[in-house]
């Protein structure tokens, strides 16, 4: 090996680093399409071969030496199979254009190269290198692999050529090149780096924006998008504009009977009907709890109104846990410049709330039976313990002379008063040993969420006090409030002694019934402690004997 064939070869490679520099800041990434992308990426890098190839190290006739086995090998390595074959290909037509004793030589060097940088790429490459150590000395190896194979294809060569060859140029071959694809796979690497953050930056930006034009539950626009595509849609090109609002009823009442899961499962029931009921360029928001805005762009009030009954027969066949789905929807168009824009949307409004209020308790009550009918469903037992600890409860009134008012608000009582356990877990209501601590201050919930239930309810309100009090002590030491004597209302205190007493004489998973006599022993034993001693001493005098 003399210095001049050392520095020739030196000279190359320090060529192509030049070249794929100033190739590396042509902006390709601007393409679209993968595949073309991956195309001019693959003539660019053939153009670089053949500007190596172009100023080569000639060792004898037909015999060049160049860093083409650098680049193609990186090219396998870092830019996939489409480029890589396509720089191969440049490079091998140039390289039996030029002919001579070493052109299949060089082909053959060409496509292993190839191969071998693809082989890296899928095998390792792929699964993601970290550390620069490891880079380097990875990068090293595959160079050393791939020009030790490129030795080996000398002897495709007459056998004495081979020989001088290794001889001249073979501790160039194995210490340069490796190097120099080390250093080329290093400037990869960076760009590579480069690349993943601007990618993964590019991703943060586009999911930050999507988030704040997004409903995170929803996946619809958000009230802030609404806001500002609203001030562009209401222009003259897009009337007529009709705005739609709606609001799903009785969302309150499901959050507090079936828990926020089962609310949030009906907001997005919701909006598939929204996204089913109407067309493709129609803007879908939802932009309160229960609140959902729909801009329809060059649509006139008689297909808005087509739509929105779309909307309501498409919710009348869906339904969550038993209870009827429900929107309430108004809507109202802008045919004008003229025409305020607030004052569309406040007419929409008005119609909106208009359908709520003939909506609204009818979808309310028909979700309370819903609710109690699934309490039924989970536990077998509650049916028949209410409809006695009714029947109960009309009896002491009876006897008490209660009005015919006290008596219907009574007989609703023992069926609704633990409506709230529909929010008690399923294991704890059925569980079959005694509760533990943690189970009772869960079970202990129910009177404060049986009244949220019922508060959504006009036809209810009477009641609503009772059935939060029915577990309240005569001596104060009840729950949920702790309140005492006479400050308990009348029919809650009622309900508390038909409640216990049907509670004891029925078969519980957790211990057997008591006998009438043991009941009549107990509430005796709790008079003027849990129970009201005066409504004792009517039930057991007055009511017990009815009683089967």
């Amino acid at each position: 090996m003399n210095n001049q064939t050392f520095i020739g070869i030196i000279n190359n490679i320090a060529l192509l680093f030049t070249i794929l520099l100033v190739y590396s800041i042509i902006p390709l990434d601007r393409l679209k399409n993968k595949y073309l992308y991956k195309f001019f990426i693959g003539i660019g890098a053939g153009a670089v071969g053949l500007a190596v190839m172009s100023t080569p190290v000639i060792f004898g006739p037909g015999i060049v030496f160049d860093s083409r086995s650098i680049l193609i090998t990186m090219s396998g390595v870092f830019l996939g199979f489409i480029p890589t074959f396509i720089t191969a290909l440049f490079t091998s037509v140039h390289r039996l254009i030029q002919g001579g004793t070493g052109a299949i030589t060089g082909v053959v060097v060409i496509f292993s190269s190839g191969i071998l940088g693809l082989t890296y790429r899928y095998v390792r490459f792929n699964k993601g290198i970290n550390g620069w150590i490891r880079r380097w000395v990875e990068l090293y190896l595959l160079g050393l692999i791939v020009h030790s194979v490129m030795i080996l294809w000398f002897f495709l060569m007459p056998y004495d050529v081979a020989m001088e060859l290794i001889r001249s140029l073979g501790l160039i071959i194995i210490v340069v090149y490796p190097l120099g694809t080390t250093l080329l796979g290093v400037l990869f690497f960076q760009q590579h780096d480069k690349d993943e953050m601007a990618i993964k930056v590019k991703e943060s930006e586009r999911k930050l924006e999507y988030l704040s034009f997004h409903d995170p539950l929803t996946d619809l626009y958000n009230r802030r998008y609404y806001e500002l595509i609203l001030k562009e849609l209401d222009q003259e090109k897009y009337y007529p504009l009709t705005i739609m609002m709606g609001d799903v009823n009785g969302l309150k009442l499901v959050n507090d009977s079936l828990g926020h899961d089962a609310g949030d499962q009906l907001i997005l029931k919701v909006s598939r009907i929204l996204n089913e009921s109407c067309r493709e360029n129609d803007i879908i928001a939802r932009v309160g709890g229960d609140e959902f805005m729909i801009l329809l762009p060059n649509t006139d009030i008689d297909v808005a109104e087509s739509i929105s009954k779309a909307i309501m027969e498409k919710s009348l066949d869906e339904y969550l846990d038993s209870t009827v789905i429900s929107i309430s929807v108004g809507c109202a168009t802008k045919y004008l410049v003229k025409e305020n824009i607030k004052m569309v949307i406040k007419d929409a409004e008005d119609k909106m709330y208009k359908t709520k209020l003939i909506d609204g308790p009818i979808v309310r009550k028909e979700t309370i039976d819903a609710i109690i009918n699934s309490l039924f469903k989970r536990d077998e037992n509650s049916e028949a313990h209410s409809r006695r600890v009714s029947d109960i409860c009309v009896q002491i009134g009876n006897k008490m002379e209660l009005s015919e008012s006290d008596l219907r608000d009574l007989r609703m009582m023992g069926m609704l008063h633990d409506i709230g356990k529909v929010a008690i877990p399923t294991r704890i209501l059925k569980k079959q040993d005694s509760l533990s601590e943690d189970e009772w201050i869960e079970m202990r919930k129910h009177p404060e969420v049986g009244y949220r239930i019922l508060s959504s309810v006009k036809d209810t309100s009477d009641i609503l006090e009772c059935v939060i009090a029915h577990h309240e002590r005569w001596d104060g030491n009840g729950y949920p409030r702790g309140i005492n004597g006479e400050k308990i209302p009348l029919l809650a205190r009622i309900l508390s002694i038909a409640d216990a007493y049907d509670a004891m004489t029925s078969e519980r998973p957790y211990r057997n019934k008591l006998s009438k006599e043991e009941a009549v022993s107990e509430l005796k034993n709790n008079s003027g402690s849990q129970f009201d001693p005066n409504l004792v001493e009517i039930f057991i005098n007055d009511v017990l004997h009815t009683i089967a």
